[in-house]
């Protein structure tokens, strides 16, 4: 047996994940989360061309090809880590060893077991943020009116809460968008509730593949034994949805739209003008 990896390796796609964890690979694609024992991998197959495809193989019988899952990724140089690292981690097998189908031995995963681990780049968008924050604070010290740099530290609150608010509807209203223009409605059956006021539905897609979806408790029921929603999903991306409110949801939706422009102006006011201001005006 060749020996395990220590650390995990991740590997983002445009629209997948796969991750080495121990003694599986993890991957995250179209939905669905998938558990694959290195047992089970013939090899990791790097596309030749581009250099930014990779292929989880699986061991089959003599004539038959494996099953395999592909994604395309951003970094040749990834891609090509990610693949030496796993198959350099793989069972150790002779070329002449039988082989037998093991696509039984792929788990697919519920929703909250299979998580990669968290993406650096909330951070680094973060640590910019920050820092052209601070700049602009000491811009205004140095160069501006006491009131200015003051304003600026107060308005940096409702600004953040604002603009968290702003951009969660703005990402909805995206979705629905997309929505309206390619997704496919279902009917789908309570499961089980979730955390806060969420809960669990389950549906069956055009593929005939079962999913999970978490909706908040104001979406409007066709029936109530069971519990029935209607809810939309996009085909490319199934883990897009949404589902109908009912007429408080909407008028909650609303409320709280209008409380984040109604907070963000001011911190607009109190922060990036007041440095407009004095820069340009």
């Amino acid at each position: 047996m060749a020996t395990q990896p220590t650390s995990s390796l991740v590997l983002r796609g445009h629209s997948a994940t796969i991750w080495l964890d121990g003694g599986a690979i993890l991957i995250n694609q179209n939905g669905i989360r998938r558990r694959i024992p290195l047992q089970a991998v013939e090899k990791i197959r790097v596309d030749d061309e581009s250099q930014r495809s990779v292929e989880v193989v699986l061991t089959a019988a003599v004539g038959t090809p494996g099953t395999t899952y592909r994604m395309d990724c951003r970094s040749s140089a990834a891609v090509t880590t990610f693949a030496d690292t796993v198959n350099r981690a793989l069972p150790q097998r002779d070329e002449g060893e039988p082989r037998r189908d093991v696509a039984e031995l792929v788990e697919v995963l519920p929703n909250e077991a299979c998580r990669p681990p968290g993406d650096p780049r909330w951070r680094i968008g973060a640590l910019i943020l920050l820092g052209l924050y601070l700049v602009g604070l000491a811009t205004l010290i140095v160069a501006g009116e006491p009131d200015q740099w003051i304003m600026w530290l107060v308005g940096l609150a409702p600004l953040l809460m604002g603009g968290i608010i702003c951009s969660s509807s703005v990402a909805r209203l995206y979705d629905c968008w997309i929505l309206r223009r390619r997704g496919i409605s279902v009917l789908a059956t309570y499961c089980r509730p979730s955390s806060g006021t969420r809960r669990v539905f389950q549906f069956t897609d055009a593929e005939g593949i079962e999913r999970e979806v978490r909706l908040h408790y104001d979406v409007k029921r066709i029936t109530t034994d069971p519990a029935r929603v209607e809810v939309t999903y996009d085909p490319d991306r199934p883990e897009r949805t949404t589902a109908t409110l009912t007429a408080t949801g909407v008028l909650g939706r609303l409320v709280v739209d209008l409380f984040g422009v109604a907070i963000l102006l001011p911190g607009l006011y109190f922060a990036p003008y007041q440095l407009m201001k004095l820069l340009f005006l």
